[in-house]
């Protein structure tokens, strides 16, 4: 169609100079092709035979080996065979002058990447060495992410397996206290331990009423869990908080910070003045007990006689003491599992993450190798579709083609989860000026983009083209509402200039991370080089 770009080969400057091995028996010829290929970017050693060839081979480990088939002192297929071997990412590119179909079967047998008839011009040697350049620099990458996740696998699960040894000596010192609580609870989370210990405070020790909290030494915060109300009953009190170091004089301060084995007051009203209708209004005999795991303090308990005045005996502290220690010791083993619980879901969700990144990973590593050594469009929209489905959430994804000479943007490919969409209606969309559109803010600024809120950025443009599953293109947006809420764009760059764009749209229940657009960035990037041929 119209401004669809030409997918022939286009030379250009190679993307990294690579060292190459030129082995032929004529001299004039290790001149003139050693002239193209430095004039190219190339470091070139060359020798007469290929004997030296083997040996600076396996001395020098080239990117690139170009020889001849026969010479004097040994045959170029020799020479490819045992390179290959030897070094399996160097590619050999086999020139002769007296061209066999055996010959040609033979090197295509050994693993020759090109196959160059003599005489050979500047135009056909450059660009052979530069794609065989490519393809070794994508099999270096590749060897080196595959020693690179090794050492990534490894390390993890060290870590994992570390990380599960101490896991493992907490359960057992955890069991053991558990054991010594099992009186007071077994097998309860720490809000329902905290609400039996509540409980058994009133009904094992005789008090009235009772309440337990949590202390966090950190801030001094004393947080509650469960107390009783004016009547008597179970009361949930959770949200309240006591900051103790508003007051350091305070007696439940000097509690917490271990400095008083109890408090206790004859006449809490009086001395804590409190107002008259307050909860606390009217308990005399008072008394805070603190919630000890070893030499630590984790909370208390706090009790009082409110509905039967009675006081508060040496042998009710007697009881309460033991009982509060033991409550302790229980109290932080239930705090510490539902810790433990947590980091273990935490390492779980982790573990899932990691691997689902590391598919994610191998999945990305393969398309590219694979965009890296094709220039067939329809292979490349395709190895794109599998990519993006893969790895993205949306329901459809659009390459576009951006000519800077005409500031024309033109769909090269779509699709949807209908299948494959005809864009050949699809009209050219004008680059529109700076801060408008979605798609050409990604243009201009050269940087991928997440929409969360797509349709508020396309409202933004002069041109607003709403595009079905089916691919039905709707000029006036007002004739259908657009389902598609949320995208990512990353732009296609070749040498540093941007030539077009991918676009994944989404749904409102979909969302996109910076991950999925650390992924399509990668894609569009190869995608470009790839298109360019």
């Amino acid at each position: 169609m119209p401004g669809a770009p030409d997918w022939g080969h286009r030379p250009g400057k190679l993307r990294a100079m690579s060292n190459v091995l030129l082995v032929d028996d004529e001299s004039g010829i290790r001149v003139t092709l050693s002239h193209f290929l430095r004039g190219a970017g190339h470091s070139v050693t060359s020798c007469d035979n290929p004997v030296d060839g083997l040996r600076l081979a396996l001395e020098l480990m080239p990117d690139i080996v170009v020889t001849d088939v026969v010479m004097p002192q040994g045959s170029g297929l020799d020479l490819l065979r045992d390179v290959r071997r030897a070094l399996p990412d160097t590619q050999v590119i086999v020139i002769t002058g007296a061209p066999t179909l055996e010959t040609a079967q033979e090197a295509v047998q050994y693993g020759a990447y090109d196959f160059l008839l003599k005489p050979v011009d500047k135009e056909a040697i450059v660009r052979a060495v530069g794609a065989a350049s490519s393809l070794a620099d994508v099999l270096r990458r590749k060897r080196a992410l595959a020693e690179e996740n090794e050492r990534h696998r490894a390390h993890l699960e060290e870590q994992v397996a570390a990380r599960a040894r101490s896991l493992e000596d907490q359960m057992r010192r955890l069991r053991a206290v558990m054991d010594v609580a099992a009186a007071i609870y077994a097998g309860q989370n720490l809000r329902t331990a905290l609400r039996i210990v509540r409980e058994a405070v009133t009904t094992v020790c005789g008090f009235d009423r009772a309440a337990v909290f949590l202390y966090e030494p950190a801030t001094c915060v004393l947080e509650a869990y469960w107390g009783t109300d004016r009547s008597g009953r179970l009361e949930d009190i959770s949200g309240g908080t006591t900051n103790l170091s508003v007051n350091p004089e305070y007696p439940l301060a000097a509690l917490m910070r271990g400095e008083l084995p109890y408090a206790y007051t004859e006449d809490f009203e009086r001395d804590h003045r409190v107002p008259a209708g307050a909860t606390m209004s009217d308990v005399h005999h008072h008394l805070a007990v603190p919630l000890r795991a070893g030499e630590r303090i984790v909370g208390a308990i706090t009790v009082d006689n409110l509905l039967s005045d009675r006081p508060i005996t040496p042998a009710d502290m007697e009881a309460l003491l033991p009982f509060a220690a033991v409550a302790g010791a229980a109290i932080d083993s239930a705090a510490a599992t539902e810790r433990l619980a947590a980091e273990l879901a935490e390492r779980t969700e982790t573990e899932a993450r990691l691997a689902a990144r590391s598919r994610e990973l191998e999945a990305l590593h393969q398309v590219t190798a694979e965009l890296a050594v094709t220039n067939d469009p329809e292979r490349i929209f395709a190895l794109l579709h599998g990519a993006i489905t893969q790895m993205l959430p949306g329901f459809m994804f659009l390459v576009s083609r951006f000519t800077p000479e005409d500031d024309l943007i033109r769909c090269l490919y779509g699709w949807s989860t209908e299948g494959r969409m005809d864009v050949s209606d699809l009209p050219p969309i004008a680059l529109q000026p700076e801060g408008m559109g979605a798609q050409s803010r990604v243009l201009r600024s050269g940087k991928t983009m997440i929409f969360d809120d797509f349709q508020a950025a396309t409202a933004t443009s002069t041109v607003n083209l709403v595009v079905e599953e089916d691919g039905t293109v709707y000029e006036d947006e007002s004739e259908v509402e657009s389902t598609a809420t949320r995208a990512v764009i990353s732009p296609m760059k070749l040498h540093g200039k941007v030539v077009g764009a991918i676009q994944v749209l989404a749904e409102e229940h979909e969302m996109f991370s910076q991950d999925h657009a650390r992924i399509l960035d990668a894609l569009a990037a190869q995608a470009a080089v790839a298109l360019a041929g």
